[in-house]
């Protein structure tokens, strides 16, 4: 190196963070602009965004409150609590209480968390681009992510976690092609598991059964040792995750899980091709057939493309490396196309666990993830070929962008949004008010599947606004609330003889009783509550929601996952790395 070159360094690493900077700026600027209309005016209140913002608003509310993992939400169906965070992951909302903690009310946090999420998508693709197939190519992978419309469908509908999932992803297979050349990225791996599993169960479900699949396609492909220890930190991110994973399992038969089975149709009326989804039919632009629309005449018009170029001009070994790349993300396309329609209703029907993640189309982020791949790959061929033929292929890819922006703001403006309804009608907008504006009322509804099963096995009663906390159903006694809080709950029953005493709060097997500092047992009326007997005199009775079985189960394996990940650490820092090039070092 000469004096000039090593003058020059400093100058090059300094274009190199502004160039960066100017990249996390870009995509800033596209997210705020595909979301400008929640962004301006407020929340929609469409899909399962008012179950999001209930959530937010009361797990904040008991972080607050000195809860540190509010497993019990006590405020929500009109005060008689649910267990909903025994069973969602928990990440969106330590971001959401995050900021509400900054000062943000909770239409502004709403804006920032879900254009946050797009942000995300297309930056952690760029990330994912620029190490596998050059800056340029990330780019415009980054881009076609978040301007494809499985992204914005998460955002239009409300999922909040599923759009936090979908864009976390790019992130995970960057940091899996790492690990297989350099072990020392399993850390980071392990970490990315860790916190996908606090996100969103089907997306957890769902890129774990593909992610192992493309592990087991890297090892036919080179060498069945590479893959090992990236395998080793999926599991142990699954187990560091514990304490929420294994109570989200083995508690499931306190509740009515099946319910989400039969949600929205159930698996079979969203399954392309359904009465409820005709196949390719380019119809409503918030319609998932519509998103697969868009993305499968897109891959096509990309692949035929590669396919004619690559046929017509000359063949090198780097141009035949990036075919098979193209060729492998439209395998996947197809697989995932499959997957979501009715031809695959006989997989569906065979495993059961399938049928858990609600809704075939749930497969979108992967499809939008695998377009965006092979949006990156055509990118990069076409950096190889001649003047004419890059036009051609920027010309393609300008108009598969064109395509998803045009969707994302034809949606994005079709939202009748809170504070400026447009022609849109927002049907819950009382309920919408109420959750936004006075959440901590008592006069909010939560999901049934979270009600806990009666002794019996079935569903309670929906429960009934405007109950007393605690009152007397049989007996004789005065009650005085000393604290009602939402993991304990005080009482000075005074009976004049035996008393039942019935409290408006749901019968969870994390409830426990005592009375006069004695542990008794807690009765379950049919409207499953809880119910409990104090003889004549005076009695302190004391309610508290404790841990369960299953959760001190999980926080052990919890406790000991981190300390196999500690030890684990030390010796993937210390391994040599594999004799694998970067791909896009390899290509340059």
């Amino acid at each position: 190196m000469t004096l000039d070159d090593q003058a020059m360094l400093p100058t090059k690493k300094i274009q190199s963070k502004l160039f960066e900077f100017l990249i996390i700026i870009g995509f800033a600027l596209l997210a705020t602009f595909i979301n400008s209309r929640m962004v301006r005016y407020g929340s929609n209140g469409l899909g399962d965004l008012l179950w999001h913002i209930t959530w937010i608003q009361h797990f904040s509310h008991q972080v607050f409150e000195g809860v540190a993992y509010p497993r019990w939400l006590a405020g929500t169906n009109y005060g008689y609590g649910s267990p909903t965070f025994v069973f969602y992951p928990p990440l969106s909302y330590y971001l959401g209480t995050f900021f509400k903690s900054l000062g943000l009310n909770i239409d502004r946090t709403l804006s920032v968390l879900f254009t946050g999420c797009i942000f995300l998508a297309g930056f952690n693709f760029y990330i994912y681009g620029r190490y596998r197939w050059g800056k340029i190519a990330g780019i415009v992978g980054g881009i076609y992510y978040m301007s494809l419309p499985g992204i914005f469908n998460s955002v239009f509908y409300g999922a909040l976690a599923s759009a936090l999932a979908t864009s976390l992803i790019p992130l995970g297979m960057y940091f899996t092609d790492r690990a297989v050349r350099r072990q020392s990225w399993c850390i980071f791996l392990a970490i990315f598991w860790f916190f996908i599993a606090l996100t969103h169960a089907p997306s957890l479900l769902l890129f774990t059964l593909a992610w192992f699949g493309y592990l087991l396609a890297l090892g036919l492909q080179k060498k069945w040792k590479v893959i090992v220890a990236p395998a080793s930190s999926a599991f142990l991110g699954f187990g560091m995750a514990s304490f929420y994973l294994i109570p989200a399992i083995l508690e499931q038969k306190w509740i009515n899980i099946d319910y989400m089975a039969d949600s929205k149709g159930g698996w079979r009326e969203n399954m392309l091709g359904s009465d409820s989804l005709p196949f390719f039919v380019l119809n409503s632009p918030g319609k998932p057939n519509s998103v697969v629309a868009y993305g499968v005449l897109c891959a096509i018009a990309l692949f035929l493309a590669l396919l004619a170029i690559s046929l017509t001009t000359k063949k090198t070994q780097k141009k035949q490396k990036i075919f098979r790349e193209a060729i492998g993300w439209s395998i996947a396309l197809t697989i995932l196309v499959f997957i979501m329609s009715q031809w695959s209703e006989p997989i569906w029907e065979q495993f059961s666990f399938l049928q858990k993640v609600q809704r075939p189309t749930r497969f979108l982020s992967l499809f939008s993830f695998c377009s965006a791949g092979l949006a990156a790959t055509a990118t990069q061929f076409s950096l190889e070929v001649k003047k004419t033929l890059k036009i051609f292929l920027a010309l393609l890819l300008t108009l598969a962008i064109g395509f998803g922006l045009r969707h994302s703001y034809k949606l994005s403006r079709a939202m009748p949004v809170l504070h400026n309804p447009g022609r849109g009608e927002i049907v819950t907008l009382d309920r919408l008010k109420t959750t936004l504006y006075d959440p901590y009322s008592d006069s909010l509804i939560d999901v049934p599947e979270y009600r806990p099963l009666l002794p019996d096995g079935s569903p309670p009663p929906a429960p009934s606004p405007n109950q007393p906390k605690v009152r007397v159903v049989e007996g004789d006694a005065e009650i005085e609330i000393e604290q009602w809080g939402s993991y304990v709950r005080q009482l000075q029953v005074n009976a004049g003889s035996s008393a039942t005493v019935r409290t408006r709060t749901y019968y969870y097997p994390a409830w426990k009783l005592t009375i006069d500092g004695q542990r008794r047992d807690i009765e379950r009326p049919p409207d499953g509550t809880m119910e409990f007997v104090v003889e004549p005199g005076s009695s302190e009775v004391r309610l508290e929601y404790g841990s369960t079985f299953p959760f001190n189960l999980g926080i052990a394996a919890s406790l000991a996952s981190f300390v196999v990940f500690a030890v684990f650490s030390t010796q993937w820092v210390k391994a040599r790395p594999n004799s694998l090039d970067s791909p896009a070092r390899s290509r340059s």
